[in-house]
């Protein structure tokens, strides 16, 4: 399969994807020169993709607007840093940001907050509700269908179903985009009364973004239940043809039945969310029936952080490293510091597995340190086996970093350790900067240290890179499910490619995880990315790192 390169956002003038992105994003010179910019669906009367570039913005905006944005622009220049405002534009309202890139030029997001249109030609501009969609109601009704049914002794069963992928496409790409997309798939759901007549009644109603919940009464059996849940989950597993590109979302079920696992409305919505966490577990979509055995979890949860806990009193944890590459040469670039539990009856527990029982058990800030601690310790054999050129690439967990004493402890550990700054990267999940209070001043703190900092695990849950412009970052590595679920549909594919177009743009290095074959790393290379960390390398440790930077350098 042939992949065309994309250089930057910016050259990608007819990806009406990209285009379609409501926020318009530009970049503009220190002379209020529009240099380029792409999006602004949403943003009237502002022409066609490339209308803009190489006007001023006295010539775009009304005079006011244009003095502001002037304004607005020589400040950001002078703070080196983002400033923000509001205005309005006729019956519009707009919050733009701008922040300085470099000596020469500002990055640029504006973005409608606010309308005076009448309700009416807003929802004809939108599109109308789903059909059979209770938006507002459900609760209340399914609160009185459970009532009637305890009365009446017959049986009931919620649902909840999590589409998979809607998160994904809001936050690398745009949420006005994802949400256009559940709105189709909404759509093609049948009505109750369109369904098969051997179908139990039930109803649907929308609890979130990505969350459906359904209530199903007057069934003979589970199988029934089953059956209607199967119905709802294929028709939302169907394809999406959206902007030239084709979207699959991922539905993942879950269903308690009043009487056998609760009582009440509530709990039986919450033992619903508890079976559908257990079947998106599986990663590929599913149903799964709550079961007294998921109530056991958090017992088993009690053991694993009292395991846990001793295996840091006693040293039981280790290092990994694993070598970045450039996705080209394949040059060894980076070693990354990962955590390994070598547990003696467990056998390896995965990363995924315990830190988040140390995240919510106030184990994290430690478990963090300590591998700081050890990577200090491992940084000699390191350099004996792979020079001083690679960097060593450090993810802290949030706990670490969101501690006030974070930065200070990393300047002890340059400091100890004689390792030139610039060699050692600092890399923050996207869903820890969501934790800091102010991520721009934590981050300049570390960033003063000469380390350098990306953002890891980025397409998990915190924003548009375009909201990471204003952050001292220098690469953005994505997630492994972004960057793996390319070779599954087409729509991860765009989405990948949109994200490191925009890494390009902005930037910032494109990185990758989970570049684990040959046809995916020449994927990603056919999309701009520069290197990445993945089973198409070698592994690397400290015992034979060295005949891998041979190996690396015989390519």
């Amino acid at each position: 399969m042939r992949c065309l390169a994309v250089d930057s956002l910016f050259a990608v003038k007819n990806d009406s994807l990209i285009q379609a992105m409501p926020d318009l994003v530009a970049f503009i010179r220190r002379d209020g020169v529009v240099l380029r910019h792409v999006g602004g669906r949403q943003v009237r009367t502002y022409g066609e993709p490339g209308s803009l570039d190489g006007r001023r913005l006295q010539d775009i905006w009304p005079q006011g607007v244009a003095t502001m944005l002037e304004r607005m622009l020589r400040r950001a220049f002078s703070d080196r840093g983002s400033v923000e405002a509001q205005f309005s534009d006729g019956d519009r309202k707009y919050e733009a940001r701008l922040s300085a890139q470099g000596a020469e030029r500002a990055l640029c997001v504006l973005r409608e907050i606010a309308s005076n249109e009448p309700e009416a030609a807003r929802d004809g501009r939108q599109g109308a509700a789903p059909r059979g969609v209770d938006r507002r109601n459900f609760l209340v009704r399914l609160k009185r269908e459970i009532a009637a049914a305890r009365l009446t002794e017959r049986p009931l069963a919620v649902a909840m179903i999590h589409l998979e992928g809607l998160d994904e496409i809001a936050r690398v790409i745009d949420f006005a985009i994802a949400e256009r997309i559940a709105t189709l798939a909404l759509r093609r759901l049948p009505e109750p009364s369109e369904a098969d007549a051997r179908q139990p009644p039930w109803f649907l109603g929308q609890l979130g973004e990505n969350l459906l919940g359904v209530a199903i009464t007057d069934f003979a059996d589970a199988a029934d239940v089953q059956r209607v849940v199967t119905m709802l989950c294929d028709s939302l597993r169907a394809p999406i043809d959206f902007e030239d590109a084709r979207w699959c979302l991922t539905p993942s079920a879950g269903v308690s039945l009043l009487g056998q696992d609760a009582q009440g409305a509530t709990m039986l919505l919450d033992h619903a969310r508890a079976a559908t966490l257990e079947a998106r577990r599986g990663g590929s979509g599913g149903l799964q029936f709550y079961s007294d055995g998921l109530q056991l979890r958090p017992l088993a949860r009690l053991d694993f952080e009292r395991e846990l806990r001793e295996a840091i009193g006693s040293a039981a944890l280790q290092l990994r490293y694993v070598g970045r590459y450039t996705l080209g040469d394949g040059q060894l670039q980076a070693i990354h510091a990962y955590l390994r539990w070598p547990h003696p009856l467990r056998g390896d527990v995965r990363p995924a597995e315990f830190i988040p029982i140390a995240e919510s058990t106030g184990l994290a800030g430690v478990l963090s340190r300590w591998a700081l601690s050890q990577l200090r310790k491992d940084l000699p054999s390191l350099r004996a086996a792979c020079g001083a050129r690679p960097l060593i690439s450090f993810g802290a967990l949030r706990h670490h970093v969101a501690d006030p004493a974070f930065a200070g402890e990393v300047a002890e550990w340059l400091e100890a350790t004689g390792m030139p700054r610039d060699r050692l990267e600092l890399r923050i999940a996207e869903r820890t900067l969501a934790t800091l209070g102010s991520p721009e001043r934590s981050l300049a703190r570390l960033a003063d240290l000469g380390a350098l900092l990306s953002v890891d695990e980025f397409g998990r849950g915190y924003s548009s890179l375009a909201s990471l412009a204003r952050l001292p970052l220098h690469a953005v590595q994505l997630d492994r499910g972004v960057v793996i679920a390319t070779g599954e549909n087409a729509a991860s594919a765009r989405v990948c490619a949109a994200a490191l177009a925009m890494a390009r743009a902005l930037n910032l290095e494109p990185l990758a995880a989970g570049v684990d074959d040959e046809p995916l790393r020449c994927r990603l290379l056919g999309l701009g990315c520069s290197a990445g960390v993945g089973d198409a390398f070698p592994a690397v440790s400290i015992l034979d790192a060295a005949a891998s930077r041979r190996a690396s350098g015989a390519r």
